[in-house]
């Protein structure tokens, strides 16, 4: 499942490079993708805005606004308090 998931980050990448914005992506690429389980969420981490896309493997696909880069992160742990 990791390559799957790998593959789609290399897929997002290369559109981002040949200019797609991330709402052309989003309907393009991911919103029909049997990987994505949800639509993006907007987060502010270290200064910056991302957008964070829940995968079904456990991971998160993390656009930089930024950077106009992709990237995979693991789920974070919730801890209540």
């Amino acid at each position: 499942m990791n390559q799957i998931a790998d593959d789609l980050v290399q897929e997002c990448m290369q559109a981002a490079r040949d200019g797609a914005e991330f709402g052309a992506i989003w309907d393009s690429i991911l919103r029909g993708h049997s990987l994505v389980a949800g639509p993006p969420i907007q987060t502010f981490e270290e200064g910056l805005h991302h957008l964070d896309i829940r995968l079904r493997n456990g991971y998160w696909l993390r656009y930089c606004a930024r950077s106009h880069d992709f990237s995979l992160r693991r789920a974070m742990l919730h801890r209540a308090f």
